[in-house]
């Protein structure tokens, strides 16, 4: 077999097709982080008057406001500023929660907070992975301790 067919590395099969799902999860992670990364949550007063951006690093990352909100009482342009803020955190959310569902489906980690049994099994699966995992790795470790007479 090939290096190139990605079934074997450095002369142990199954090594090149771990090496190469291993890189593509790498770069899945790399892409959702510039994604998450992206993201700007948005919202506005009732009025239009006050806009407020939210991003992952800065939940206040831009405040405008039309001098005509001046007109309000103080404790009603803190309230309406507050909320505006409130509601750019919450459109954040929602779209932190759209990518993930896209990049891991309908059964993604946001899908498990509220169902505790889908939660034990995803854990089961994911327990069942490593082990698989492990075991190959076992075994192809093995074959090279074969290969290199040790």
């Amino acid at each position: 077999m090939s290096e190139a067919t990605g079934t074997t590395a450095g002369g142990i099969p199954g090594l090149g097709g771990l090496l190469q799902k291993l890189q593509e999860q790498v770069g899945r992670t790399e892409e959702l982080r510039t994604q998450l990364a992206e993201l700007v949550g948005r919202a506005e007063s009732p009025d239009g008057l006050i806009r407020v951006a939210a991003t992952p690093d800065d939940p206040v990352a831009e405040v405008e406001i039309d001098p005509r909100a001046m007109r309000n009482a103080s404790e009603d342009l803190a309230n309406l500023l507050q909320q505006a803020v409130r509601d750019a955190k919450a459109d954040l959310t929602r779209q932190t929660s759209e990518v993930l569902r896209e990049q891991m489906g309908e059964n993604g980690p946001m899908s498990l907070v509220h169902n505790p049994e889908a939660a034990r099994a995803k854990l089961n699966q994911l327990n069942e992975m490593v082990e698989s995992g492990s075991r190959d790795l076992n075994l192809m470790f093995e074959q090279m301790r074969r290969q290199l007479r040790l």
